[in-house]
């Protein structure tokens, strides 16, 4: 992959005709978007599975939920709500680290062992072609974590404490 990207680079085509640097420019964002895209594990999946099961509709996913995972999935969320708030008082010197740290580990082997275990599933449904399991699985777990995450700001912290 980065030999590919050295030989397309558009530094590499500056002597060449404005055609053979728009080629090259082309190809080398469609090398970029293609390691973009195989580099994540879910972005990885998104793809195979686009090529199978395609789906135009986004809300598609809405009766293959369980209510079981929606309530997973709140409880996650207010976890991870009730440990941004904890970062923020041990930044403000109000509650101690240590804590910060045990409950950090617990919540990130929770959600570890929860995506693993959701993983799994994903390839089983990929390996046995059952293409609806597989595109529900995909969107219903590990992005909706990811952007919590993120909306709190915690993905940056996370190695300070393992």
């Amino acid at each position: 992959m980065r030999e590919t990207q050295k030989r397309l680079h558009p530094d590499k085509f500056t002597r060449t005709t404005p055609y053979e640097q728009q080629l090259a420019a082309d190809a080398a964002t469609f090398v970029n978007r293609a390691y973009a895209m195989l580099e994540r594990p879910e972005s990885r999946f998104a793809y195979f599975l686009s090529l199978h099961y395609p789906s135009d509709d986004a809300s598609s996913n809405t009766d293959i939920l369980d209510p079981g995972f929606l309530t997973e999935m709140l409880e996650l969320n207010e976890e991870i709500e009730e440990f941004s708030e904890l970062l923020i008082a041990v930044k403000e010197k109000r509650y101690e680290a240590s804590k910060l740290s045990v409950s950090l580990k617990e919540l990130l082997h929770r959600i570890s062992r929860d995506l693993m275990a959701e993983r799994a599933k994903l390839v089983a449904a990929l390996d046995e072609a059952k293409w609806k399991d597989a595109h529900a699985l995909l969107n219903k777990y590990c992005p909706n974590l990811t952007d919590a995450f993120e909306a709190h700001d915690i993905r940056c912290i996370c190695f300070l404490f393992s």
